[in-house]
This record gives C-alpha cells, structure tokens and sequence, in this order.
C-alpha cells in the first residue's frame, strides 16, 4: 500500500514541478534560422555562458521554512510565498531558474521509504533514456536524491536538475528544488545551477 502511494507521490511530485516550471518559464518564440542570426540575438540578449557565473551571489532567506541560498545578482526574484519561490535568470530567452516547493505531512511520515521510491523512479527512468543520472545528495543533514534529465529531443523543451529531501520541522517536509533551462543551452548553465544549489541550507528540528 506505501509503496503505490510513494509511487502516486513521486508523480505528483513530479507533475507539480513540471506545470509550475511550465507556468514560470513560459516558451519563447523559435530562433532565428541561420547561425549568425542565432549568434547576434544571443549577444544581444546576453544569453552567453558567463550569464549565471556573476562574481557575486545574493542572499536569500525563506525564513518561515528555515532555509537560506544563494543566487547571481542577475537573478530576479518571481515569486516567495510560504510553500512556492522562483527566481530567473534576467535578460535570456533560455528559461534560466529556480523553483523550490514544499509539501507537508505529518511527523510519522516515512521519508525513508519516499526516497527508496524516489531512487527506483529514477533508475527506471534511466534505463528508458528519460534521466541522465541519480544521486544521492545531502544539503547538510537533510538525506535527498538529485536527478538529471536527460537532453530532449526540442531543443525548447525544459531540461532539469532536481533535488528531493524531506526536512524535519513542524512535521516532515518535502521540499524540492527544481533548477531548469531549455535543452539546447543547459549545458552551458549547468555549472551555475549546480552552484546555486551547493549554497542552500535547510534547517531541521
């Protein structure tokens, strides 16, 4: 029985995440056709591979869920509200940024098994091509599992690294963070989404 509900969870989840990603990041028009047309409207709208490595991050506190990161000046705040935060990248047409939400369940909450779950949703996945890698990743004490997907085949599709803990505090939380760009330039900001996630700290109970 657990386990078809940790199941329905991971989708849900993952379901949530896609449509709020969705909503944030809405899709822009196709590119110019020729390379030097595509090369011009990058420089133009500063979507080069130094556009989330700022030398400088800013701090962002979520005071109510105890957690605190970091972000490039050049990210700007969408939303902060008590489960749901955003933030994008300013100046692209590359869908650069965060999205972190929460859900909330009571204290005998089986987080442990939720992961297990979590993992083997992974690992399928891998093997169907849809993930590109699953890891286990801890923000401080906080036990999660980090998810890659893998490229998509439009290139304006959103590719994501994803985290998923369950936080002890008034109850357990799942919190997920989710780091998003479109598939053609991820890699390129793959380094700075990284960075953004190594800052955060969550605070437990």
């Amino acid at each position: 029985m657990w386990r078809r509900i940790f199941s329905l969870m991971v989708v849900l989840s993952f379901l949530g995440f896609v449509s709020v990603a969705a909503a944030q990041f809405p899709r822009k028009p196709k590119p110019p056709t020729t390379e030097k047309e595509k090369e011009k409207e990058e420089e133009s709208s500063g979507t080069t591979a130094s556009s989330t490595s700022a030398s400088t991050l800013k701090e962002v506190t979520w005071a109510d869920n105890g957690i605190t990161f970091q972000v490039p000046d050049n990210w700007e705040e969408l939303m902060l509200e008590r489960d749901m935060l955003s933030f994008m990248l300013s100046g692209t047409a590359e869908a650069v940024g965060l999205d972190v939400t929460i859900s909330r369940f009571g204290g005998d909450f089986p987080a442990e098994a939720s992961l297990d779950a979590n993992r083997e949703s992974c690992q399928r996945d891998k093997e169907a091509g849809r993930m590109a890698s699953c890891e286990d990743y801890a923000i401080g004490d906080v036990q999660g599992v980090l998810t890659l997907e893998a490229e998509k085949e439009d290139p304006e599709d959103h590719r994501r690294l994803t985290w998923i803990g369950f936080q002890n505090k008034g109850g357990v939380n799942q919190i997920t963070i989710g780091l998003a760009a479109y598939s053609k330039p991820f890699p390129k900001h793959e380094e700075a989404l990284r960075q953004v996630l190594a800052t955060f700290k969550i605070e437990t109970e």
